[in-house]
Protein backbone atom coordinates (compact mmCIF):
# COMPACT_ATOMS: atom_id res chain seq x y z
CA UNK A 1 0.00 0.00 0.00
CA UNK A 2 2.82 2.40 0.88
CA UNK A 3 4.54 1.70 -2.43
CA UNK A 4 1.28 2.18 -4.35
CA UNK A 5 0.38 5.39 -2.51
CA UNK A 6 3.91 6.80 -2.78
CA UNK A 7 5.51 9.42 -0.52
CA UNK A 8 3.13 12.09 0.75
CA UNK A 9 4.31 15.59 1.61
CA UNK A 10 1.51 16.07 4.15
CA UNK A 11 2.57 12.96 6.10
CA UNK A 12 6.12 14.25 6.23
CA UNK A 13 4.87 17.67 7.38
CA UNK A 14 2.78 16.12 10.16
CA UNK A 15 5.70 14.01 11.37
CA UNK A 16 7.98 17.03 11.17
CA UNK A 17 5.56 19.19 13.21
CA UNK A 18 4.97 16.49 15.83
CA UNK A 19 8.71 15.83 16.20
CA UNK A 20 9.45 19.55 16.53
CA UNK A 21 6.76 19.84 19.22
CA UNK A 22 8.20 16.83 21.08
CA UNK A 23 11.65 18.41 20.97
CA UNK A 24 10.45 21.86 22.03
CA UNK A 25 8.48 20.56 25.02
CA UNK A 26 10.75 17.66 25.94
CA UNK A 27 10.85 16.98 29.65
CA UNK A 28 13.96 16.85 31.76
CA UNK A 29 15.67 13.46 31.89
CA UNK A 30 18.01 11.84 34.37
CA UNK A 31 21.55 12.98 33.45
CA UNK A 32 22.92 9.43 33.37
CA UNK A 33 20.26 8.24 30.91
CA UNK A 34 20.50 11.39 28.82
CA UNK A 35 24.28 11.27 28.41
CA UNK A 36 24.09 7.59 27.44
CA UNK A 37 21.44 8.42 24.85
CA UNK A 38 23.46 11.36 23.46
CA UNK A 39 26.62 9.22 23.25
CA UNK A 40 24.73 6.89 20.90
CA UNK A 41 23.99 9.76 18.51
CA UNK A 42 27.53 10.25 17.23
CA UNK A 43 26.34 9.81 13.64
CA UNK A 44 24.89 13.35 13.86
CA UNK A 45 27.09 16.40 13.47
CA UNK A 46 28.01 18.14 16.72
CA UNK A 47 25.54 20.96 16.03
CA UNK A 48 22.69 18.44 15.51
CA UNK A 49 23.40 15.93 18.28
CA UNK A 50 20.65 17.25 20.60
CA UNK A 51 18.01 17.91 17.96
CA UNK A 52 18.91 15.28 15.34
CA UNK A 53 16.51 12.57 16.47
CA UNK A 54 13.64 15.09 16.53
CA UNK A 55 13.97 17.73 13.84
CA UNK A 56 13.39 16.86 10.21
CA UNK A 57 14.62 19.28 7.59
CA UNK A 58 13.50 18.31 4.11
CA UNK A 59 11.03 16.08 2.34
CA UNK A 60 12.95 13.56 0.20
CA UNK A 61 10.44 11.47 -1.79
CA UNK A 62 13.22 9.73 -3.76
CA UNK A 63 14.82 8.50 -0.52
CA UNK A 64 11.45 7.27 0.81
CA UNK A 65 10.79 5.42 -2.47
CA UNK A 66 14.27 3.86 -2.37
CA UNK A 67 13.70 2.56 1.18
CA UNK A 68 10.22 1.25 0.30
CA UNK A 69 11.67 -0.59 -2.70
CA UNK A 70 14.09 -2.37 -0.36
CA UNK A 71 11.26 -3.67 1.86
CA UNK A 72 10.86 -7.11 0.34
CA UNK A 73 10.37 -10.54 1.94
CA UNK A 74 13.63 -11.88 0.43
CA UNK A 75 15.63 -9.09 2.11
CA UNK A 76 14.31 -9.38 5.66
CA UNK A 77 15.55 -10.78 8.92
CA UNK A 78 13.30 -12.03 11.65
CA UNK A 79 14.43 -12.13 15.26
CA UNK A 80 12.51 -14.22 17.75
CA UNK A 81 13.49 -13.75 21.37
CA UNK A 82 11.79 -15.89 23.93
CA UNK A 83 12.73 -18.21 26.79
CA UNK A 84 10.53 -20.87 25.20
CA UNK A 85 13.20 -21.40 22.50
CA UNK A 86 16.28 -21.61 24.72
CA UNK A 87 16.57 -25.39 24.29
CA UNK A 88 16.41 -25.05 20.48
CA UNK A 89 19.62 -23.02 20.02
CA UNK A 90 22.88 -24.33 18.57
CA UNK A 91 25.30 -21.36 18.66
CA UNK A 92 26.82 -19.50 21.63
CA UNK A 93 27.81 -15.84 21.27
CA UNK A 94 31.50 -15.51 22.24
CA UNK A 95 31.47 -12.38 24.43
CA UNK A 96 28.30 -12.68 26.48
CA UNK A 97 27.60 -16.38 26.05
CA UNK A 98 24.12 -15.80 24.67
CA UNK A 99 22.64 -18.88 23.03
CA UNK A 100 21.05 -18.43 19.60
CA UNK A 101 20.32 -20.10 16.28
CA UNK A 102 20.35 -18.94 12.68
CA UNK A 103 17.99 -20.46 10.12
CA UNK A 104 17.20 -19.64 6.52
CA UNK A 105 13.59 -18.81 5.74
CA UNK A 106 12.10 -21.41 3.42
CA UNK A 107 11.80 -20.26 -0.20
CA UNK A 108 8.16 -21.38 -0.20
CA UNK A 109 7.47 -19.03 2.75
CA UNK A 110 9.19 -16.10 0.99
CA UNK A 111 7.19 -16.79 -2.18
CA UNK A 112 3.96 -16.90 -0.19
CA UNK A 113 4.78 -13.58 1.51
CA UNK A 114 5.75 -12.01 -1.83
CA UNK A 115 2.35 -12.85 -3.31
CA UNK A 116 0.19 -12.06 -0.30
CA UNK A 117 -1.27 -8.83 -1.73
CA UNK A 118 -2.62 -5.90 0.25
CA UNK A 119 -4.75 -5.97 3.36
CA UNK A 120 -7.79 -3.74 2.76
CA UNK A 121 -7.95 -3.00 6.50
CA UNK A 122 -4.66 -1.10 6.32
CA UNK A 123 -5.02 2.49 5.15
CA UNK A 124 -3.17 5.76 5.45
CA UNK A 125 -4.43 7.94 8.28
CA UNK A 126 -6.59 10.96 7.62
CA UNK A 127 -4.81 14.31 7.60
CA UNK A 128 -4.76 15.75 11.11
CA UNK A 129 -5.66 19.45 10.97
CA UNK A 130 -5.31 19.81 14.75
CA UNK A 131 -1.52 19.56 15.00
CA UNK A 132 -0.29 22.81 16.50
CA UNK A 133 2.60 24.72 14.98
CA UNK A 134 2.03 28.14 16.55
CA UNK A 135 2.71 28.22 20.28
CA UNK A 136 2.70 31.96 20.83
CA UNK A 137 0.71 33.09 23.83
CA UNK A 138 -2.39 35.09 23.07
CA UNK A 139 -3.62 37.77 25.45
CA UNK A 140 -7.29 37.69 26.27
CA UNK A 141 -9.41 40.72 25.65
CA UNK A 142 -11.58 39.81 28.63
CA UNK A 143 -10.26 39.59 32.18
CA UNK A 144 -10.90 35.93 33.17
CA UNK A 145 -11.60 36.79 36.82
CA UNK A 146 -14.26 39.38 36.04
CA UNK A 147 -15.69 37.09 33.33
CA UNK A 148 -16.12 34.26 35.85
CA UNK A 149 -17.68 36.61 38.41
CA UNK A 150 -20.17 37.90 35.84
CA UNK A 151 -21.14 34.43 34.64
CA UNK A 152 -21.76 33.23 38.21
CA UNK A 153 -24.15 36.11 38.85
CA UNK A 154 -26.27 35.17 35.83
Amino acid sequence: MLKREGPKQWIFDECKDLSAMTFRFKGKEKPRNYTTQIAGLIHYSLSEVLSGPYLMSEFQPDLITMVLDKLQPDRMRIFVVRKKFEDKTNIKEKWYGTDYSVEDILDSKIQMWSKCGENENLTLPEKNDFIRTDFELVTREVDPVSYLQNTRKN
